[in-house]
């Protein structure tokens, strides 16, 4: 017969948020147990079990798109908040959104109203990349080109496929990883199938509106 301790008790029966169910303590109970055993096991922090988590989740790819083919995109819409974009045809129907990656703090992707003033389908960032040393081993992958670099080192522009450029600082609309969180330099990221669909639907000088 399982004896439930008053705490576990409380939690089944007032169903209060933030107490451990029983699964809950159980598991807990067991990772402590194999600690002070001696076995071997390592508790995972909360960093190292949101990287776990974003590795079996992957990237966001639940976009949606109605557009026929030839359909043009007139308008276009990024939320912050909630990390959409809303992209509208001539008639004002909405043809396509996803979720998206703005910036991340530090790099946060400019509000305002803003036109699509060019566009490159096989673009690649002038500012952030790695840093390649000698036999094409990456020394920085998360470096800028304006940082100073080892002797025999140069710095490659990461890929910036479906490059749709909003700023003369560089902020754009990119396919890359999207998370459904902030996490770029300050682009927005979109996922690649979404991104291509956009990309042949805007034309240069399409509005684009960033909100938060």
């Amino acid at each position: 017969m399982r004896i439930l301790t008053p705490l576990l008790a409380v939690s089944l029966f007032l169903g209060v948020e933030g107490l451990p169910t029983p699964a809950e303590a159980q598991s807990t109970n067991a990772s402590s147990k194999s600690i002070r055993m001696g076995s071997g096991t390592k508790a995972r922090g909360p960093a190292s079990q949101r990287q776990a988590q974003k590795r079996r989740s992957g990237p966001r790819t639940d976009y949606t798109w109605s557009g026929a083919p030839g359909t043009r995109v007139t308008r276009i819409r990024i939320d912050i908040g909630s990390q959409r974009i809303y992209a509208y045809s001539a008639s004002g129907d909405l043809v396509g959104k996803s979720p998206v990656s703005t910036g991340k703090a530090g790099h946060e992707t400019p509000t305002g109203s803003f036109r699509v003033m060019n566009k490159s389908a096989n673009h690649r960032s002038n500012l952030y990349g790695q840093i390649i040393g000698s036999g094409g081993r990456v020394i920085d992958s998360d470096a800028s080109s304006y940082q100073s670099k080892p002797a025999g080192s140069y710095f490659v522009g990461s890929p910036m496929p479906y490059f749709m450029r909003m700023t003369s600082g560089g902020v754009g609309m990119h396919a890359g990883y999207v998370t459904g969180r902030p996490a770029s330099h300050g682009c927005i990221r979109l996922p690649n199938s979404f991104a291509a669909k956009l990309f042949a639907a805007t034309r240069t000088g399409t509005p684009v509106e960033v909100v938060y």
